[in-house]
């Protein structure tokens, strides 16, 4: 991915961590909270087949600014 587009991916997905903060359900994983910003982030990974955002290509970025637009939305 272009660095200029990593630029505004990685801008977009911070945001959505700062809206998540206290907002995702408690995990017995994670006694002491979960971290919105990894929570993100993995969630990108997961979702484009175990690449992080930078490992995709230009023309993905639609597909991970609609995936962090959905997990903002929605919670999990």
């Amino acid at each position: 991915m272009s660095p200029e587009l990593k630029k505004i991916v990685r801008k977009v997905a911070i945001a959505a961590g700062d809206e998540l903060k206290g907002k995702l359900p408690p995990h017995p994983a994670h006694p002491k909270g979960r971290n919105s910003y990894a929570h993100i982030f993995e969630r990108i990974k997961s979702k484009m087949g175990g690449r992080s955002y930078a490992d995709c290509e230009d023309w993905e970025v639609n597909r991970i600014l609609d995936i962090i637009e959905y997990y903002t939305k929605n919670p999990c």
